[in-house]
């Protein structure tokens, strides 16, 4: 099995942590399967990840107000539509050549919503090639305002085969 993550850790590595261990599980029931991390965000800490799986780092987008919102190109004068746009492409890119079973995108639809273009575009394009899609659910803690458009939450989590909720 190819099982392709998407993991958008803007602020703290908690998803990532998180992510860590149900991949060091996974090995463990199927040694074979091969994994490959897509960062849209911070990358994970050396170490967290296990051994065996792969990482591929988007460039990136930082908050400039509070957590969550008002993200901006990290790189110094690079506009925003020129990272978005490379941003795709790269994604595009992987998702074709590594043509994986399964795209797990965690904390998606449920939040992250500042990517959902360029997620949604992901997720299609994955489901053109066959690939199931999963979405993770991590309960680590509060809610945040994005979590509170249940309308909008319910209609991207359609697009998902399975929903896993974890702590």
């Amino acid at each position: 099995m190819r099982l392709m993550v998407l993991l958008y850790s803007v602020c703290g590595q908690g998803h990532a942590g998180v992510i860590a261990g149900l991949l060091r599980a996974l090995q463990q029931r199927d040694p074979t399967c091969a994994v490959l991390v897509v960062s849209g965000g911070l990358s994970p800490p050396p170490g967290c990840l296990p051994a065996g799986v792969d990482l591929c780092q988007l460039p990136g987008f930082q908050p400039s107000v509070g957590l969550f919102s008002g993200l901006v190109p990290r790189a110094q004068n690079l506009p925003r539509e020129v990272l978005q746009k490379a941003r795709q492409r790269i994604l595009l890119s992987v998702l074709r050549t590594l043509q994986p079973d399964l795209v797990h995108c965690e904390h998606y639809p449920f939040g992250r919503h500042a990517f959902a273009k360029e997620i949604d575009r992901v997720l299609a394009a994955a489901a053109a090639l066959g690939a199931r899609r999963t979405a993770g659910l991590a309960v680590l803690g509060g809610r945040t305002p994005e979590h509170l458009a249940e309308d909008l939450v319910l209609q991207r989590a359609q697009g998902f085969d399975r929903i896993l909720v974890h702590t």
